[in-house]
């Protein structure tokens, strides 16, 4: 609690202290997960806020900033008008990157830009060149497409095609205050960081340039290369290179934790959503922010009480501390050990008494040692531990 972090077992506090990668989802997790909408381009406005309306879930932070912005252009009462209107509703799944709805007489769809886009026969404009400059510029965006329907046509997944473009709203999620210097003092310390994130390439890369996180072009890899690697020797090293994953799915995140684990490296994983709630589980430390999601906070090991980055800093120096002083009474218990065991032998060889009684070596563990011990297991961390590199192998566990 003292260092704003709950630690739901001991050996995932000194699992912290040997982690080896660390994997960071970016939305919530190095951005602060409070988005907001900042601009808008539509063909037809109304019929875009009204879309935007019987798509909207309210599951998640860009539902939320979305329903913020349409209370504001057109009041409280209109998201609940129009979802009563749904007849059918196909619910956003990171598998297909948008929401869809049926009213009864029109079809829209809401949702990542590209795959809007390609729902879309009927555009106006260059919506391609506008995504890549707003990308470019750190925003995110969701585009909105609406088509109306014939009376006796059967509607379903299949039928969002030969749709209208109808505009684009967009948002910003800002930084992390405490990102810039954290990141940097996790890199020093000897762990190495991979983002992994569902965003576009452009809006990651800007994200991180805020951050100094710098990259080289081949350390960079989206989720549909991945997949086209088909070769596991490959795959594993592309994934050992690279540092920034974009566009990747639930499951492409969980792949990469166990290639890593399966390359002999620790590892560890933070984020806030569900999309991230697979690789914080079968991570050795799963780390989740305190505005994350019911699930992911529930299967993380550790939890930021306050969702600042520098919490990170402190659990993982405090994970090498625990580790270190660990190590130091396993060797002094040794050493005490190993010379009770040759007093006992010698004595034996030599035909001697026993020089201790059962009782005694018990009373000397327990008074000697004990009192000891439990000193060096509060020995605070030295101001150099973050500068070591770490030590790979857990005390605890396997």
């Amino acid at each position: 609690m003292k260092k704003k972090a709950i630690v739901k077992n001991l050996p995932a506090a000194e699992t912290l202290g040997s982690v080896d990668v660390l994997g960071i989802d970016k939305t919530g997790t190095l951005t602060e997960g409070k988005m907001s909408v900042v601009g808008s381009e539509y063909t037809d406005r109304e019929r875009g806020l009204y879309a935007l309306a019987i798509c909207n879930n309210e599951s998640n932070f860009i539902d939320h900033a979305l329903g913020s912005y349409l209370n504001n252009e057109k009041g409280k009462g209109f998201i609940p008008d129009a979802r009563s209107d749904r007849v059918r509703f196909y619910p956003f799944s990171s598998q297909t990157k948008y929401t869809g709805a049926f009213n009864g007489h029109e079809l829209f769809a809401v949702g990542a830009p590209e795959i809007i886009l390609s729902f879309c026969t009927n555009t106006d404009r260059d919506w391609q060149a506008i995504f890549s400059e707003q990308a470019k510029a750190g925003n995110r965006m969701i585009a909105i497409a609406a088509r109306n329907t014939s009376e006796n046509e059967n509607i379903d997944r299949n039928s969002l095609k030969n749709m209208d473009f109808v505009g684009l709203v967009i948002l910003q999620d800002p930084v992390r205050k405490s990102v810039v210097e954290s990141l940097a003092k996790i890199i020093s310390s000897g762990v190495e960081i991979k983002v992994i994130t569902g965003d576009l390439k452009e809006t990651s890369l800007k994200v991180l340039q805020t951050i100094n996180f710098d990259l080289d072009e081949n350390e960079i890899i989206s989720g549909s290369q991945l997949r086209e690697l088909t070769n596991s020797n490959m795959l594993d090293e592309a994934i050992r290179r690279c540092k920034l994953f974009y566009r990747t799915t639930p499951d492409q995140k969980l792949d990469i934790v166990k290639s890593l684990q399966k390359q002999g490296l620790s590892v560890g994983m933070m984020g806030d959503g569900v999309n991230d709630s697979p690789a914080i589980k079968h991570a050795e430390i799963g780390i989740s922010v305190d505005n994350g999601t019911d699930l992911t906070k529930e299967i993380a090991d550790v939890v930021l009480l306050d969702s600042n980055f520098s919490t990170i800093v402190a659990s993982i120096e405090e994970g090498r501390n625990i580790t270190k002083n660990l190590r130091k009474i396993f060797v002094k218990l040794l050493a005490d050990s190993f010379t009770e065991a040759v007093l006992i032998v010698m004595s034996l060889l030599a035909g001697f008494p026993l020089p201790l009684l059962p009782l005694q070596i018990l009373w000397i563990n327990m008074i000697v040692n004990g009192i000891s011990g439990l000193a060096l297991s509060f020995e605070p961390s030295n101001p150099n531990l973050l500068s070591q590199k770490p030590k790979g192998k857990k005390i605890f566990g396997v």
